[in-house]
């Protein structure tokens, strides 16, 4: 595995983490923004790498 994908599965399980943290508090608005935000994040980085969606 590259180093490039250990800090992809980083952040994917920091930020599964953090909306699980969210959802558990009953913060559901902000739980929909990180996992918003993260998708956006996965696009961009999709794109910058020129793989089409």
């Amino acid at each position: 595995m590259t180093g490039t994908s250990r800090t992809t599965i980083t952040l994917r399980n920091e930020t599964l983490d953090a909306v699980h943290d969210l959802v558990d508090v009953g913060d559901f608005a902000s739980a929909d923004d990180a996992v918003l935000a993260a998708i956006d994040a996965w696009r961009e980085t999709r794109e910058d790498q020129g793989q089409r969606l």
